[in-house]
């Protein structure tokens, strides 16, 4: 769901789409959610990232007027506690550091 976290499914599916890449395919992670600048773990060569939904503040505070009203209702997708716990596990140095996100 978030490619930019870090976790055993998110190494897993970036391994594989790497090997998928080397044997020659095009490949892509789409990534639910967007809530850090860089991903936590490097794509591998020959794989494209891509964030259906980028909720970094500084692009929800630049978009439209839409976007943010839409980010300020709850999810029917995304259970909340799961959102809560991306959060949570972004929060390391490029975050507590005051780097943009």
């Amino acid at each position: 769901m978030n490619a930019f976290a870090v976790g055993g499914t998110i190494r897993a599916t970036f391994t594989l789409a790497g090997a998928l890449a080397e044997r020659g395919h095009v490949v892509e992670i789409v990534s639910v959610i967007r809530l850090r600048r860089t991903p936590a773990l490097p794509p591998p060569a020959g794989v494209r990232l891509r964030a259906l939904t980028d909720l970094r503040p500084s692009r929800l505070e630049r978009g439209p007027a839409l976007r943010r009203r839409l980010h300020e209702q709850p999810s029917r997708l995304i259970y909340a506690e799961v959102f809560e716990l991306d959060h949570a596990l972004i929060e390391g140095p490029e975050v507590s550091t005051g780097t943009a996100v």
